[in-house]
């Protein structure tokens, strides 16, 4: 449940709305006894420190990586520096105080994390990304010492 809860509060509109009909729905099928413990966890989740303002919309971003696609994105460094990028998104990061893009940098030719309010720009391409993006992710976690 508290996983639930901190969608609720961190996530972007369409998973916050997701995680709401999801305990809406556990609400309505568990006996009254286990729906007291919804109500009653000891877990909670705060809510999201403030937030940068994004130029790009998450929903845009997790259609992009669920269609498995490269997108091309305009990015400002935290210098300010500006790049623009081809990228291969495999995961969205929701974070308490930014979100994060994980993925693959043709111009780097390795992983990258991009913040999400420092892309001006989001292009979802129709050429597909070259390898599976779960398998991409997988590389990524072990690179990282992320466990599944």
């Amino acid at each position: 449940m508290s996983g639930l809860r901190l969608v609720e509060h961190h996530g972007d509109d369409g998973i916050q709305r997701a995680a709401d009909d999801v305990l809406a729905k556990l609400r309505a099928v568990l006996p009254r006894d286990l729906c007291a413990l919804l109500d009653e966890s000891g877990l909670f989740a705060g809510p999201p420190a403030r937030r940068p303002v994004e130029s790009v919309d998450a929903a845009t971003i997790r259609k992009t990586i669920r269609a498995s696609r490269k997108a091309r994105i305009a990015y400002q460094t935290g210098e300010g520096r500006a790049s623009k990028r081809t990228i291969w998104p495999i995961a969205l990061s929701f974070m308490e105080r930014l979100r994060m893009v994980i993925a693959w940098c043709e111009l780097r030719n390795d992983f990258r994390c991009f913040r999400v309010d420092r892309i001006q720009e989001w292009t979802e391409l129709s050429e597909p990304i070259s390898r599976s993006r779960m398998a991409l992710l997988g590389e990524w976690r072990k690179r990282e010492n992320i466990s599944e």
